[in-house]
């Protein structure tokens, strides 16, 4: 979320909803660059290498659980570029998502990170499908280097995604997608695929979310007509950790489902 730091409650429920909406295809390569300092998927992560050779995060829940990945689905053989420090919600995909299915996460150094020019030779030589990062990190790229990304599915979230931007990674890439979410709803809510005449658009909503564009009634408002975006369905979290007036003004009872907005 923006503005003042919050900390934002987000179940393993929330995270399993974003998880089933994965927007990757199969045979993608993603090279992840999160540190692992702290949190809960370090442990997940250092649980998986233990259990076996290959890093696949599955829990007998995980094996239950009749919904299915859609969208552009995360396979195994994937190979993930990862260029997120975990304190942004954006590192539940590079590591949760590439280990539930199957993939392989490459870890990029901050160094790598910073220096477009090292980044362009991690994804060549570790043969990435897959990368997210922000239209500012996609365009120091672009700028810097002529990296070869003809079998890369570039996945663009955290800003707002330039047309001009848009239009070079289309026809660089093997496939460009359009993520927005904030950490309220669980990392991403909506995703649209960038063709060559996109236009902007945050796309449609993921399996599970809903998106309703209402005035200040909680009521729909017209084609054309200005309004507030309210999102909901299962990545909904709980909250704000500790700050129940702030939850109780910034989540509001969903009027057309179960739930909240």
């Amino acid at each position: 979320s923006t503005g003042r730091p919050k900390g934002v409650v987000v179940t393993h429920r929330d995270r399993e909803a974003f998880l089933t909406a994965l927007p990757l295809e199969p045979g993608e390569r993603l090279l992840a660059v999160t540190t692992l300092s702290f949190d809960i998927s370090v442990l997940e992560l250092l649980g998986t290498l233990r259990a076996g050779g290959t890093i696949v995060l599955a829990s007998p829940e995980q094996v239950r659980d009749p919904l299915l990945l859609a969208g552009l689905p995360l396979e195994p053989g994937e190979r993930l570029l990862a260029v997120t420090t975990l304190s942004f919600d954006i590192s539940v995909l590079e590591l949760l998502g590439t280990l539930r299915a199957g993939g392989t996460i490459v870890l990029a150094s901050p160094e790598q990170v910073r220096d477009p020019l090292l980044l362009a030779g991690l994804l060549e030589s570790e043969r990435i499908t897959a990368m997210q990062a922000t239209p500012s990190l996609w365009a120091a790229l672009l700028e810097a280097s002529d990296v070869d990304l003809s079998g890369v599915r570039a996945l663009v979230g955290g800003e707002a995604l330039p047309v001009p931007l848009a239009r070079a990674l289309h026809e660089r890439a093997a496939a460009v997608v359009n993520l927005y979410g904030p950490t309220e709803v669980t990392v991403w809510a909506t995703a649209e695929e960038v063709g060559a005449d996109w236009d902007g658009s945050i796309g449609r909503p993921l399996p599970g979310t809903t998106a309703h564009v209402l005035d200040e009634w909680l009521e729909p408002v017209p084609p054309g007509v200005a309004g507030e975006l309210y999102l909901g369905g299962a990545q909904v979290t709980r909250g704000y950790h500790g700050r129940p007036a702030l939850t109780a003004s910034r989540f509001v009872a969903d009027p057309y489902g179960p739930g909240r907005l």
